[in-house]
């Protein structure tokens, strides 16, 4: 049997939302999240469905590129509208 260590939680890094204007910005899915209203699952499921583009940079990094997002939220804004 081996003894349980200890482990120290990780820092979890805070992205401003003024971030989303940055024209070549890569934006945490939490970041698309607070801006849009909407889950981070419902995120993935929108990618899923083709309305989000998603960028794969590893095995636990998603990024969304910071002007497909403000388009995605347009288009959220859009649909909303009818």
């Amino acid at each position: 049997m081996s003894a349980a260590t200890p482990t120290t939680p990780r820092r979890r890094y805070h992205q401003p939302l003024e971030v989303l204007q940055l024209p070549h910005a890569l934006l945490r899915l939490e970041t698309l999240a607070a801006a849009s209203g909407l889950s981070i699952q419902t995120l993935y499921r929108k990618a899923k469905a083709g309305e989000l583009t998603l960028i794969r940079m590893g095995s636990r990094c998603t990024r969304v590129r910071s002007q497909d997002a403000r388009a995605f939220i347009e288009a959220q804004g859009g649909a909303n509208d009818r």
